[in-house]
């Protein structure tokens, strides 16, 4: 990456972050089930961590994927 996740506004941010924190260029191939390993487990450590059972409403989606932006920086 070249200048670091804010300046590809193009992607998704959990795919970016898979992205960096994978070694990945943006738009490279990739194993999509890897990408969807790696969230879940994202997922079960930030709940874990958080003491919650489930990213059951928007604002726990928003806070998630602010905590892996900032997890892969």
């Amino acid at each position: 990456m070249k200048n670091g996740l804010l300046e590809m506004v193009n992607y998704q941010a959990r795919y970016m972050s898979y992205c960096k924190a994978k070694g990945i260029e943006p738009g490279a191939h990739f194993k999509s089930w890897d990408y969807i390993v790696w969230v879940q487990d994202k997922s079960e450590q930030f709940k874990r961590e958080n003491g919650i059972n489930s990213l059951n409403s928007d604002e726990l989606h928003r806070k998630f994927t602010s905590w892996l932006l900032k997890e892969v920086s």
